[in-house]
């Protein structure tokens, strides 16, 4: 998993974000941990939350305990498009770098409360499938679907080997050439990104090898 925090508001009177433990997960510790890091929010003798998990459908269902007179409170997780509208203490987040992939959190969220558990959509726990490697080499003339631009794309890296293993990739057709003439460069750049535009934290155990060509 690259993204960890999650958005969440008690609407009108309480804002939070709720850091994951950077780690690989399965669906059984990350209902752990989600639970863990709910409960942290609130005093016990105020509210507590169970995070409860179906192997067979795939999703977690988060339910609060509110113990409060009149059980007043309610929950929402903010999705990506709303935090970039401002939903969040009317603060816009122009790239959240939420965990709302994981939890398939997309479009208009829903107000949750003690009487309506709330339940994500199906969990998606490799919710990165390919790396991009973007440079100041290539022309930026790559087209792309990237709210980014993606222009600056040099190589996609499809991620096929399990946690843990070595990816290799390597150029097997001849369209993977990327042009770089007409241009004079002192430096070259390069990142590894996932489709938003992230920089992926590899701890320095990466290389690769450029082949220049000449293009008849």
């Amino acid at each position: 998993m690259i993204n960890y925090i999650l958005f969440f508001i008690d609407p009108g009177t309480y804002y939070n974000t709720i850091t994951l433990t950077p780690k690989n997960y399965t669906l059984t510790t990350l209902a752990t941990e989600l639970e863990t890091q709910l409960n942290t929010l609130y005093d016990a003798a105020v509210m507590e939350f169970t995070v409860s998990y179906n192997l067979f459908t795939m999703k977690l269902t988060v339910t609060m305990d509110d113990k409060t007179p009149g059980n007043t409170h309610t929950f929402r997780f903010l999705t990506d498009e709303e935090l970039q509208a401002g939903e969040y203490n009317s603060t816009p987040i122009a790239n959240p770098k939420s965990a709302n992939g994981i939890l398939q959190n997309t479009g208009t969220s829903s107000i949750y409360s003690e009487a309506s558990p709330y339940e994500t959509n199906v969990i998606d726990l490799h919710n990165i499938r390919n790396l991009y490697m973007t440079s100041n080499l290539g022309n930026y003339s790559v087209l792309s679907n990237f709210n980014w631009t993606g222009s600056d794309i040099i190589k996609k890296i499809p991620i096929n080997v399990a946690t843990g293993s070595i990816l290799y990739d390597n150029v097997i057709a001849p369209f993977d050439m990327a042009p770089c003439g007409g241009q004079t460069l002192r430096t070259l750049n390069f990142k590894l990104v996932d489709a938003f535009n992230n920089v992926i934290d590899i701890q320095n155990h990466f290389s690769f090898s450029i082949i220049f060509g000449l293009r008849e």
